[in-house]
């Protein structure tokens, strides 16, 4: 064993112990920063309209989850979240609220992390 090998399977060890610790701090990260976003969207609606939104984009996040059961094409995430996407904004218009769909998508990431974490979540 030469010493690059040597080196080679150090760094190797070390990566795959931070590599979790990183992955983690991201996603805290991340989770904040979709709560915040959502804590501006909702300061410029009414009471009925936060409350529209966030049933939309709960129901929203359901639907995707029930979908995914019975239909095989939404077995990845991605198809769950345009799925949801789709439902939600869709739901919400018919309402007269109306998201860019960034905005709508970062809400949606939010409620997926809440039923991912209920330990975590201010309903849960």
């Amino acid at each position: 064993m030469t010493w690059a090998d040597v080196i080679s399977r150090c760094l190797q060890i070390i990566l795959e112990a931070l590599l979790p610790v990183a992955v983690a701090v991201l996603a805290a990260y991340v989770h904040q920063w979709l709560k915040q976003r959502q804590m501006e969207i909702e300061v410029r609606l009414s009471e009925h309209q936060k409350k529209m939104l966030r049933e939309a984009v709960e129901l929203a996040v359901k639907a995707a989850e029930q979908s995914g059961l019975w239909d095989k094409a939404l077995e990845t995430g991605k198809a769950k979240k345009e799925f949801a996407l789709s439902w939600a904004s869709r739901y919400l218009e018919e309402f007269g609220l109306t998201l860019d769909l960034e905005t709508l998508s970062g809400l949606i990431e939010a409620a997926v992390w809440d039923e991912l974490t209920p330990w975590d979540s201010p309903r849960g």
